[in-house]
């Protein structure tokens, strides 16, 4: 792979972690109910990681949808950069 290429998918993938991360958060979290908290905040989510977090917010999930959307696209560019590499020949 060419060096600048490399680069770039690194920078790709140190930029995915932090996303994937709090995506796993939330879709490995469980719910549970505790009526001793303030009508509202009752719901909690509770994780291997995190003793415990409020529920997904429609703006944090449309960010986080965002983000992961564009990581994807950057991803098809990559890995198009690397095809159109092995085609003209190049390592």
């Amino acid at each position: 792979m060419a060096p600048e290429l490399a680069r770039d998918v690194h920078a790709l993938l140190g930029e995915a972690r932090p996303i994937r991360d709090e995506r796993n958060k939330f879709a490995h979290a469980v719910f549970v109910l505790d009526p001793t908290k303030p009508e509202g905040d009752q719901w909690i989510l509770r994780s291997a990681r995190d003793v415990e977090f409020r529920p997904l917010t429609p703006e944090l999930g449309a960010r986080l949808v965002i983000s992961a959307n564009n990581l994807s696209q950057r991803a098809v560019n990559l890995r198009q950069r690397a095809a159109a590499g092995r085609v003209s020949g190049q390592p």
